[in-house]
């Protein structure tokens, strides 16, 4: 995937099913394509909503490679309370999995914004394959 464009839905997509299907091999290469972008992204003009749905995926990304103390590290500096997208239930889906499986506190919180999210989007077959990837890395 190449991230060279803040609209490159594709690359989103392509992250998103490689942590479903859990190939590490593109997941790897999923995370150092990320990586690369933000080193070459202009500051002056970066949006901190395409910074928020990168660090999502950089969390799912290092969850799958068992990276857990980069991806605690991660959703420790997330400004949640402050992305606005038009894809903001979708990418919930993905956030409260992730602190269903990283948090520490409020875990059963999580568990229904999970749920919630999933039935607002209707997403169920989505819904499932995440609770899939949450029971295998529970921590």
């Amino acid at each position: 995937p190449r991230w060279s464009h803040q609209s490159c839905y594709l690359a989103f997509n392509l992250s998103d099913w490689a942590t479903l299907a859990g190939d590490l091999e593109m997941i790897e290469a999923c995370r150092n394509s990320i990586v690369e972008f933000r080193q070459k992204q202009d500051l002056y003009h970066r949006s901190r909503d395409i910074d928020c749905v990168l660090d999502i995926r950089m969390i799912w990304h290092d969850l799958m490679l068992g990276n857990i103390e980069s991806a605690n590290a991660t959703i420790e500096r997330l400004q949640w309370d402050q992305f606005q997208s038009m894809e903001s239930r979708t990418l919930s889906i993905w956030y409260h999995a992730a602190q269903t499986i990283l948090s520490r506190d409020d875990v059963t919180l999580h568990r229904a914004k999970f749920n919630h999210y999933v039935s607002l989007t209707g997403y169920k077959g989505f819904g499932k394959r995440i609770q899939r990837l949450i029971d295998n890395l529970q921590l």
